[in-house]
């Protein structure tokens, strides 16, 4: 591999542990700001869903983001009064380069939610396509396949 292509595997690696940090400390104006302006975050129904033309469980695009945020924000997402505590742990993260300026990262995630004295826990993969553009990375997709989408789900209005 050369210099170029090692350098935008490693540095995807990295965002997708920083984006879980920001989202886990309720920093979501930054989080916003890793995601390119045609960013699309995905979190489809049904396992192995090949395209988001389906039945989604979020299917959000930059300006969703941007309204979700909002909500988050100004106290309008009723069902996150009070804000749910989070953590998030991302393991197996591997990147693919495709060229010097892309890269496509998986990984696997388990994410613990607190709110109300009560805890829930989410697992599943995540696919992040990253680009680099001027000197910097973002985020053009999320995928976020959870591993029991189809089946009995808590109140997702918190960012996975």
């Amino acid at each position: 591999m050369n210099t170029g292509v090692m350098d935008i595997v490693a540095a995807s690696q990295l965002l997708v542990e920083q984006e879980a940090d920001l989202l886990d400390e309720g920093r979501f104006r930054d989080w916003l700001a890793l995601f390119s302006a045609d960013a699309t975050y995905w979190v489809p129904l049904s396992e192995n869903q090949a395209s988001p033309r389906e039945l989604n469980i979020i299917l959000d695009d930059r300006g969703r983001m941007e309204q979700r945020i909002l909500r988050l924000e100004g106290g309008y997402a009723y069902a996150q009064t009070p804000r749910s505590r989070t953590v998030r742990q991302v393991t197996n993260i591997h990147a693919t380069p495709e060229g010097a300026d892309r890269a496509v990262v998986r990984s696997k995630f388990t994410l613990f939610e607190v709110r109300y004295g009560q805890q829930l826990v989410y697992g599943g993969r995540y696919t992040h396509r990253i680009s680099q553009k001027d000197g910097r990375l973002f985020i053009e997709s999320k995928r976020v396949d959870l591993v029991n989408s189809e089946g009995r789900l808590g109140n997702l209005t918190f960012l996975l």
